[in-house]
């Protein structure tokens, strides 16, 4: 497989110039963040000068301090590392580059010098020097030679070039988003902590000036309570003594009915008896005439 030094060496230079870009943008991030570090922890320092005189504030201030400068310290660390690992990666990548770089400039220097020594053999073999023809036979043998293995190399180089390149970038940007993740992930545990505290403070303190109001409001609504209940129990006996009356009426009425309807059966049933008193007699004085 023929070589394409021109877009290799195109891709190596421009990788070169994005290394050179990540460098630098890391190394920007490295000074402001140990800058802003610096600053906060001054100004977190300051704090530690404020008198106050309620214990509980107190405490708060304390431990708002202490876990605020525990999280700039912390940072810090994760910072020093981009100098550390970071940047220090990226050199070592870069120098890979550069090398291949420098590995494709000496071969196309040793095909340039073959090529010159051919045609020189060319022009002493038309000229008859064959002693001189013969030395730089031996000399494009051996450049030809080298130039094999250079280009073997320089082959394998190229085919695992960019898997190398994507692999390397992607272990740069993990690093740096592993400090990110690190650093937030502490700073959400610690500031959470410091939240409760903080959300809690005077809350034991009025709880305990309004436990004696707490205890008169909870007899007066025992009181209401218990009126409340005794309210209730009397319209229930008010309503059930409403409900026994409509029910002895009820019973009343019905009574009243019965007894009409009896009165009125043994009034008919006295008419009906009259009647046959009366049938009879007229057939008494019937046979006796």
């Amino acid at each position: 497989m023929a070589i394409d030094e021109a877009k290799f060496l195109e891709k190596t230079n421009n990788e070169v110039k994005n290394y050179e870009v990540m460098k630098s943008t890391f190394s920007k991030i490295h000074d402001t963040e140990m800058d802003l570090y610096r600053k906060r922890l001054g100004a977190f320092e300051e704090i530690k000068k404020i008198k106050e005189d309620d214990k509980n504030l107190k405490d708060i201030y304390d431990s708002f301090t202490e876990k605020l400068i525990n999280l700039e310290n912390e940072k810090e660390k994760l910072v020093t590392n981009i100098t550390s690992k970071l940047i220090p990666s990226m050199e070592e990548f870069m120098r890979i580059v550069k090398n291949s770089k420098k590995d494709i400039g000496n071969y196309q220097s040793t095909k340039i010098k073959t090529r010159k020594q051919e045609e020189e053999k060319r022009n002493l073999d038309r000229s008859g020097n064959n002693l001189k023809g013969s030395q730089l036979e031996i000399d494009i043998s051996r450049n030809q030679s080298i130039m094999g293995k250079m280009g073997s190399n320089i082959q394998r180089g190229i085919m695992s070039y960019e898997h190398d390149r994507i692999n390397n970038n992607k272990l740069i940007l993990l690093h740096f988003i592993n400090y990110e993740m690190a650093y937030h992930a502490k700073a959400l545990e610690e500031l959470t902590d410091l939240y409760g505290k903080v959300k809690i403070l005077g809350l034991e303190k009025d709880n305990g000036e309004n436990e004696d109001d707490n205890d008169d409001d909870d007899d007066e609504n025992i009181k209401e309570s218990r009126l409340s209940k005794s309210k209730k129990k009397s319209q229930k006996e008010d309503s059930e003594e409403i409900e026994e009356n409509e029910e002895e009426e009820d019973n009343k009425k019905e009574n009243k009915k019965s007894l009409k309807k009896s009165k009125n059966k043994s009034s008919r049933k006295e008419d009906d008896n009259e009647e046959e008193i009366e049938g009879n007699e007229e057939d008494d004085d019937e046979e006796n005439k």
